[in-house]
């Protein structure tokens, strides 16, 4: 796992909210800012300033013969994001979230929101 700061591993650039590959895969494995490479008070300060960042939503959206695709949401320093990634669907199949990205991985900001949804349930006993 790498060591990053706060600082350095989230920029904005032209509007869009980007965050270096190395934290995106600690986010996405959820040991974003694990104690092993941070001290323990560096750990607890991190987390209650808000700045570790915590998976509310990980669902697989699609397969592939390879791969297993998935949607994840996650907060962070109070806001939240969502992500689109991908990793082998075997222990044969080597890769890894964002393996063919570049250094830094964009996110879109988004809001929880209440909405309501009618299903369509049997009506036989």
């Amino acid at each position: 796992m790498t060591k990053y700061t706060i600082t350095d591993s989230i920029k904005i650039e032209d509007g869009k909210t980007l965050i270096k590959k190395e934290r995106m895969q600690d986010i996405v494995y959820e040991s974003d800012l694990d104690q092993s490479s941070h001290s323990y008070d560096e750990s607890k300060e991190f987390d209650k300033q808000g700045f570790t960042a915590v998976i509310v939503e990980k669902e697989v959206s699609d397969t592939s013969r390879w791969s297993v695709h998935y949607d994840c949401i996650f907060k962070l320093d109070g806001k939240f994001y969502s992500t689109y990634f991908s990793e082998g669907a075997t222990e044969s199949q080597d890769e890894s979230p964002y393996e063919y990205e570049g250094d830094w991985i964009e996110v879109d900001e988004v809001e929880p929101k209440e909405v309501t949804v009618i299903r369509y349930v049997s009506v036989s006993k």
